[in-house]
């Protein structure tokens, strides 16, 4: 894998710029997080075939990049969804002042 985890984190960066949807986070998260071809874990399998002395710097930074990554994607949902929120309550007013 010729992705280090800093490299990883600086791509998520770049992909997580501007999603306008929660499909689109979605995706992203898939990319990065998925279980069985998600970036981080493809660089997890990597850790067993490295040199022992740098397994465990490897393997604590990665963790690192992972819990950066979660905790992003949930911000950026939690952003999503409050601005659908209240583009659907302005798309709903109701002027009471109309005939």
């Amino acid at each position: 894998m010729s992705f280090r985890p800093d490299d990883l984190l600086n791509a998520f960066a770049e992909d997580a710029k501007a999603l306008p949807s929660m499909e689109a986070l979605e995706a992203v998260r898939l990319k990065y997080l998925s279980r069985k071809s998600g970036l981080v874990t493809e660089l997890f399998k990597a850790v067993p075939g490295l040199p022992p002395e740098e397994r465990k710097a490897f393997g604590a930074r990665l963790n690192e990049v992972k819990t950066a990554i979660e905790g992003r994607l949930d911000a950026l949902a939690a952003d999503l969804k409050e601005r659908t929120e209240a583009d659907r309550l302005n798309r709903e007013r109701i002027d009471v002042t109309l005939p």
